[in-house]
């Protein structure tokens, strides 16, 4: 009769430890509890309890990791609904977790996972340019320390801006740029001016500013129209853009007037200057002849004022001086 008490009452017990929210389980239990206090010696409840303890805790230890598994798939879930990428760190700096965005962008290869994720970064001022498995991509950057698993770890939230910074720098160019002949306009060489070649003169460098004026443009205008002279502008500063590199750049002023800003010596200047007019003597403009005319001021790292208007007025007398000779 003990044996079987005690194996009732170990049934009831284990159903409560097992199913605790279950009516059934409850009435079986507490029935089970009555009939261990009164039938069993100190020995035998012992026993019972710990082996109820036992079924206990192996059921709390499965189904708190169905619950870790099912907030794992929640936060996947979760995480995939958004258009940011998500990614979280750990202290070596490697990824540990990602979204469904995240693997597209970043790859979802061991060796991705592995290299350090904060050396995909470069700093652009208002936004980051991170390097992807394929592209790269401006974002902007959301970072928090948070504990995952256990240990200490960075979560990043990337916001894509590549549209938004695409549309930016075509504006610019727009601005920057003259629309008859996709030169770099007067905006354009003030902006060059302050925040290139001055510090480039700086640094004990030479550098010489050009103005340049075509001679006899007012007659192609005059004989065949401004649609035409627009033409002419065009097929000239294809010729500039010739010889433009990260030494020389051309500018269109307005009109037929133009300008260069050339980091080197005048002389090598000069020659680079008439071998363009000759060039431009050379091309048939419906039977008119156009060349031009320029003026030159060379800008050294010890002159006593380094403003744009000094170097333009000399520039502009000198290209004067050499049209009325």
């Amino acid at each position: 009769m003990t044996l079987f008490v005690a194996l009732f009452m170990l049934l009831g017990l284990s159903a409560v430890a097992i199913e605790p929210d279950t009516l059934d389980a409850q009435l079986f239990g507490g029935l089970s509890v009555y009939m261990l206090i009164l039938h069993l010696t100190e020995p035998m409840l012992y026993f019972a309890l710990g082996v109820t303890a036992m079924f206990g805790l192996s059921r709390i230890k499965k189904r708190s990791s169905i619950l870790v598994s099912e907030d794992k798939a929640l936060y996947q879930r979760i995480a995939s609904h958004t258009n940011q990428v998500i990614v979280i760190v750990d202290k070596n700096d490697h990824i540990v977790f990602m979204n469904s965005i995240g693997e597209k962008v970043i790859g979802k290869r061991k060796e991705d996972k592995k290299r350090a994720f904060s050396k995909r970064f470069e700093d652009q001022g208002d936004y980051q340019l991170f390097r992807g498995l394929n592209s790269n991509y401006f974002v902007r950057v959301f970072k928090e320390t948070i504990e995952f698993k256990g240990d200490s770890a960075d979560i990043y939230y990337l916001e894509d801006l590549s549209e938004e910074v695409s549309i930016q720098k075509d504006l610019k160019q727009q601005v920057y740029k003259d629309t008859l002949t996709n030169l770099p306009n007067r905006r354009k060489l003030l902006v060059d001016f302050s925040q290139d070649l001055t510090h480039y003169v700086s640094s004990q460098k030479e550098a010489v500013f050009v103005i340049l004026d075509f001679d006899n443009f007012k007659g192609i205008n005059d004989q065949y129209g401004h649609d035409y002279g627009d033409q002419v502008l065009e097929r000239v500063a294809k010729i500039f853009r010739k010889y433009s590199n990260h030494l020389l750049t051309f500018y269109r002023l307005g009109g037929d007037e133009f300008a260069l800003l050339a980091k080197m010596p005048r002389p090598e200047v000069i020659k680079i200057l008439n071998t363009i007019r000759h060039e431009v003597e050379a091309t048939d403009y419906r039977g008119i002849t156009l060349s031009f005319s320029y003026g030159t001021a060379t800008m050294k790292h010890d002159d006593e004022t380094r403003r744009f208007s000094d170097y333009y007025s000399k520039a502009d007398q000198r290209l004067y001086h050499h049209k009325d000779a």
